[in-house]
């Protein structure tokens, strides 16, 4: 058996989030990787609203371009752009003040080399957000 809160960003995603192929997943990162992070989210009193704001601005970014280009495992993220990704994910540590949010948003900067990977965090983070939101129901917990 896992103990999900020996779960790290760190150690998950030290490879990154997809094989050496550029195009599968890892195994998972969007299973029991974001369900150990939801737990432990849970556990800080994260409520589900700041990890959605999170990634509706994050989607904000990616709606300002070609989608079908982004797909490409070549598809570089422009330093400019970087800037933008990198300051939202800034702005949202200050409203989500934890050391595993910290860590999780720092390991996926690291991997902020193409726009594949970035849709990746997105939906990384909307696979936590689902997981917490459902975790908060089931308990039927108030944040």
């Amino acid at each position: 058996m896992i103990d999900l809160k020996a779960v790290r960003p760190v150690e998950y995603l030290k490879e990154g989030f997809f094989l050496n192929d550029g195009c599968t997943l890892r195994e998972g990162i969007n299973g029991l990787y974001s369900l150990a992070m939801a737990y432990e989210f849970r556990n800080k009193k994260v409520h589900p609203e700041k990890l959605k704001k999170l990634t509706d601005a994050l989607l904000g970014i990616v709606k300002k371009h070609d989608i079908e280009s982004l797909k490409k495992v070549e598809s570089v993220i422009e330093p400019q752009t970087r800037r933008v990704i990198e300051d939202e994910f800034q702005r949202i540590k200050t409203e989500l003040p934890s050391s595993l949010f910290s860590e999780l948003i720092q390991e996926c900067t690291r991997w902020l080399i193409n726009w594949r990977n970035f849709l990746a965090v997105i939906v990384h983070l909307q696979r936590i957000n689902a997981q917490l939101a459902l975790l908060i129901g089931i308990t039927e917990e108030k944040i």
